[in-house]
């Protein structure tokens, strides 16, 4: 399937697509105390993504890429789809995390259904053209690379 100029651009990245998996810590404090701490682990995936999947969904075995189909949210262009894979209340964010490896792992498997779909090149090795270890994580709707107003590195 030789993919539009639109459908490239849907996919967020240069040359490949580009989605992100976060892990959310949500603390609720009643009065001058902690009540309850909460973990969330969601994915902002990519529009063209979702689109190409939907379009495929019939050949689709894999358990985890149906549930995002099922139960994605179209957020935004810039937002893309909003998968929420986890949220429970806990101390520790010890199952979260593991659901964002889970969670990882799956979009993994989306984007490279997508290249296939596609015919895109092989991906870019871990780390090119993307934040390093020491610059803060891009938001959904930012893949510019752009570092964010008043974040300069320390001298």
């Amino acid at each position: 399937m030789e993919p539009t100029q639109e459908a490239l651009d849907g996919l967020w990245g240069d040359g490949g697509p580009y989605s992100q998996v976060q892990v959310i810590r949500e603390v609720r404090i009643l009065d001058e105390a902690v009540s309850r701490t909460f973990h969330y682990v969601k994915a902002n995936v990519n529009p063209t993504t979702h689109a190409v999947l939907q379009a495929r969904a019939r050949e689709i075995e894999d358990p985890e890429i149906q549930d995002f189909l099922r139960g994605a949210t179209f957020i935004s262009e810039e937002d893309g789809y909003e998968w929420v894979v986890y949220g429970k209340q806990a101390q520790t964010p010890r199952g979260a995390n593991q659901a964002a490896e889970e969670a990882t792992a799956a979009v993994i498997r989306m984007h490279r259904l997508v290249r296939e779909a596609f015919g895109l090149p092989a991906p870019r090795q871990q780390g090119e053209d993307r934040p390093g270890p020491d610059e803060p994580p891009r938001p959904p709707g930012d893949r510019s690379g752009a570092r964010p107003a008043g974040d300069d590195e320390e001298a």
